[in-house]
């Protein structure tokens, strides 16, 4: 049943991510990256440690790209 809910939350997070791409502002970064920061630790939750460590990529790159 936890599973459950986190896949829940993966998907409604992967949803969030999609649309914020499509609205994104340039000061908005902090917004995407919490998404990603969230999303990542519900994957690891869920045992899906490859795609947590794709998203932790990501999240890093645009940490990085943020100053």
């Amino acid at each position: 049943a936890e599973n459950e809910e986190y896949e829940k939350s993966i998907n409604i997070l992967k949803q969030s991510l999609i649309n914020f791409n499509k609205i994104e502002f340039p000061r908005e970064k902090e917004i995407k990256l919490r998404l990603i920061h969230t999303l990542t630790k519900c994957l690891h939750l869920a045992n899906q440690y490859e795609e947590a460590i794709k998203y932790s990529e990501i999240g890093i790159k645009l940490a990085i790209n943020m100053n």
